[in-house]
C-alpha cells in the first residue's frame, strides 16, 4: 500500500472525506519525523518503536575492484514492531474492529 492507499483507507474506514484524510496522514508524518529529529526516538505502544541510530565511520571494499574504501559515518532509522502489531499481522491481514474505532476518534478530534 502506498500512500494514496493509506489515505483512501483512511477515508473509508473513519466515513471523511480524502483531503481530510490526507491531513491526517500529513500531520502524522509530521509528527513522527519532528520526534526523531528531537528526540532520536518514537514509542507507540502496541504498534511499534521508531528508533534513529549513529552508525560509526567504517572500511568497506568495493567489490567491482576488490580497493577498499572510506564509508562515513550516517544515521538510520530503525522499527520495532509491537507486540498487537506482530500479533494482527499473523491473525489477519484486515484491518480490527478496536482500529477503526481509533481512526473515527481521530477524525471526530479534527472536525472540532
Amino acid at each position: 500500500m502506498d500512500r494514496t492507499g493509506l489515505v483512501a483507507r483512511i477515508a473509508e474506514t473513519g466515513n471523511c472525506t480524502k483531503k481530510l484524510a490526507d491531513e491526517i496522514v500529513e500531520n502524522v508524518i509530521n509528527a513522527v519525523t519532528y520526534a526523531l529529529n528531537t528526540d532520536g526516538k518514537l514509542q507507540i505502544t502496541g504498534f511499534g518503536r521508531f528508533k534513529v541510530t549513529e552508525r560509526a565511520a567504517r572500511k568497506g571494499i568495493n567489490p567491482k575492484t576488490s580497493e577498499q574504501i572510506d564509508i562515513p559515518a550516517s544515521k538510520v532509522i530503525s522499527f520495532k514492531a509491537g507486540e498487537k502489531l506482530k500479533a494482527s499481522i499473523v491473525t489477519t491481514k484486515k484491518a480490527s474492529a478496536p482500529a477503526k474505532k481509533v481512526v473515527k476518534k481521530v477524525i471526530k478530534k479534527g472536525k472540532k
